[in-house]
């Protein structure tokens, strides 16, 4: 689960919007104001058959949508095989995401960059391209300082104290849960063996120390201080440089919009 932002382009997207929303409202009508529920299945199969046949009629796609938009996806020029693409970013809803690595730091994401509207989020957002361009900017400049910086080598992992599934009571109890969990993932390939469970946090691919463990507290979904431990860990890379890469790609997106003819025509799909 994650946040999946899809770069389109549309020929005319403003009269392209007018005719999906005129067919929305007369989909809609078709329910007779009741719903889904509440409609018998072989009533529900023949309003699916009727709306399909008026997006038709309009000439949009069979669940109402233009045919003209065109979804752009293509590899970086500098980094083709990285996760981004030039009209495409994501960002997972764990502690790894790119909003939360960046919003960890003080960073802004790409709520920040693009400024959705409310009414925007989880639908077509229409950015202000060379607004947003600006504030990409300033994000890979502030990644380069911080990659370059003392901190850069760092990062900071949160234990939640306030859960878990069969605690250890003690310490002999906690090793034998750890020489567990190291056997069962000890053939995982390179890369698989960061993770979590509800018996803790593993990190067994090796690549990092341990170098402080702080206790201390955060705020908790109630807003309320809950106890944790802070894990200090160095990196032998920069923990950031993925994310660095990612802000570049954000950026040459922008730039690729802003080459085209038409910068107006083309939107984000915003799926939360």
């Amino acid at each position: 689960m994650g946040l999946d932002v899809y770069l389109y382009h549309s020929l005319n997207r403003d009269k392209e919007r007018e005719i999906e929303q005129e067919y929305e409202e007369k989909a809609e009508a078709l329910w007779g104001g009741r719903s889904y529920l509440d409609v018998p299945q072989d009533e529900r199969d023949a309003i699916s058959a009727q709306s399909k046949a008026l997006a038709t009629e309009m000439g949009l796609s069979e669940y109402g949508g233009s045919r003209s938009a065109k979804n752009i996806e293509l590899p970086s020029t500098t980094e083709p095989d990285h996760l981004f693409k030039i009209g495409y970013f994501r960002s997972s809803y764990n502690s790894n995401g790119f909003n939360s690595v960046l919003g960890d730091r003080g960073l802004p994401d790409l709520y920040s960059i693009f400024e959705p509207k409310d009414d925007e989020e989880d639908g077509e957002v229409l950015p202000d391209w060379r607004a947003a361009k600006i504030r990409a900017e300033e994000l890979v400049r502030r990644l380069e300082e911080e990659v370059g910086s003392a901190r850069g080598q760092y990062s900071i992992i949160t234990l939640d104290c306030t859960r878990g599934i069969s605690a250890p009571t003690s310490e002999d109890e906690a090793l034998n849960i750890a020489v567990q969990q190291v056997a069962t993932h000890s053939d995982r390939e390179q890369g698989w063996n960061d993770y979590s469970n509800g018996l803790g946090r593993w990190m067994l691919d090796g690549n990092y120390t341990i170098i402080g463990l702080m206790p201390g507290t955060r705020e908790g979904w109630r807003r309320e201080a809950e106890p944790c431990v802070y894990v200090a860990v160095k990196h032998e890379e920069s923990p950031l440089l993925w994310y660095l890469n990612a802000a570049k790609i954000v950026v040459e997106t922008i730039d690729y919009v802003l080459s085209q003819p038409d910068p107006e025509n083309y939107y984000f799909h915003w799926s939360a």
